[in-house]
């Protein structure tokens, strides 16, 4: 009896355990990707000059034109948060933030994140603005 018990919980748990582990290989899975504000001031002045890094490894910058990469790097904000209502708009969320200085330069960098199932999701929306 015990060894049957025995056999009955041994299939119970390895049938458990299968129907968690399968996955659906045609199903698409989420990845989250980062990208980065960075904000320059002079420390004799109270003005923030923001501007947004793209990762070279970002999946949807392999898609791009040269006039679009160029859009991109272009884009100023005057204000940190500028950038950040812009990206909030666009799906991206605030991750981390952090600071360095230089000499007279301060360098804000606001690290955001977007999850997405297909990387040409990455930039949907940028380049409806004006």
């Amino acid at each position: 009896m015990r060894k049957l018990a025995l056999v009955l919980f041994a299939l119970i748990i390895s049938c458990t355990n299968l129907t968690f582990a399968q996955d659906n290989p045609g199903e698409k899975k989420a990845e989250k990707y980062y990208l980065e504000i960075m904000g320059t001031r002079n420390t004799l002045t109270t003005n923030v000059k923001a501007s947004l890094i793209l990762g070279k490894t970002i999946p949807a910058r392999t898609q791009l034109t040269k006039d679009e990469e160029k859009q991109i790097e272009k884009m100023k904000f005057s204000t940190m948060n500028d950038a950040m209502n812009f990206l909030s708009s666009k799906g991206w969320t605030l991750e981390d933030t952090y600071s360095a200085s230089y000499d007279s330069w301060i360098e804000y960098y606001w690290v955001v994140s977007k999850t997405v199932y297909d990387p040409m999701e990455l930039l949907d929306g940028f380049f409806d603005q004006k």
